[in-house]
């Protein structure tokens, strides 16, 4: 299941924001992902009108879809570079 939230500290409610901008005018987002578990492949689309014509803007990391990993449930292994080996569960049995 995916949750969208949007945080505006001018708007605590979190509404969908909606503003005007004039030519050359510049808006920043920050985007941010969490997950406590499994992996999403993922892009933002924002709608925009522009002149009368309407169009999404899709949002990707150069090019390429952002992906968010959780880390509930897995394995985890850490290298440990002064003893040339890895830790946890179990040697990951492609590196063995």
């Amino acid at each position: 299941m995916v949750h969208v939230r949007y945080l505006n500290d001018d708007d605590p409610a979190g509404t969908i924001p909606h503003f005007e901008m004039r030519r050359y005018d510049t808006e920043a987002f920050l985007l941010m992902a969490h997950a406590e578990s499994g992996h999403y492949v993922w892009h933002a689309e924002i709608p925009c009108l522009v002149d009368g014509v309407r169009f999404t803007l899709k949002v990707k990391h150069d090019g390429n879809a952002f992906v968010t990993v959780g880390f509930k449930g897995l394995r985890r292994y850490a290298w440990i570079s002064e003893q040339g080996k890895w830790t946890g569960p179990a040697e990951p049995s492609h590196l063995a």
